[in-house]
């Protein structure tokens, strides 16, 4: 990580908090280590905050996964986790809210006063 751009480690690190919030980050570093898994974001040098998620096929690695533990998700409505993960980023960090291109639309509730998210799966 310390390759990375002040940026890129700040959105790394918010990505992070999302994923460990929502209950995916054992997923996510399973996903990064392995060595089949796209992650162009990584040698992009402009990236913007959703290109983490929204440059891998991570959703489909989480449903491929949650299916098999029998964890299932119920449906993502259509949106893939990168556009959850913008509206996240939207309610919480509005200073980035410019670099956010695509996001769902009431999926994401947020108490800030308990930090913490719930997605309407």
């Amino acid at each position: 990580m310390s390759n990375f751009s002040k940026d890129k480690q700040e959105y790394l690190r918010i990505t992070s908090r999302f994923l460990k919030e929502v209950g995916l980050y054992g997923l996510w570093i399973r996903y990064c280590y392995g060595t089949r898994n796209s992650m162009s974001w990584v040698d992009s040098e402009k990236c913007s905050i959703t290109d983490i998620l929204g440059c891998t096929c991570f959703t489909d690695f989480v449903l491929q996964h949650k299916r098999k533990n029998g964890d299932a998700i119920r449906s993502l409505y259509g949106y893939c986790l990168y556009e959850i993960f913008g509206e996240y980023v939207k309610k919480m960090y509005p200073n980035y809210e410019e670099l956010v291109f695509d996001s769902s639309k009431g999926m994401v509730s947020i108490d800030k006063e308990k930090k913490k998210i719930k997605i309407e799966w």
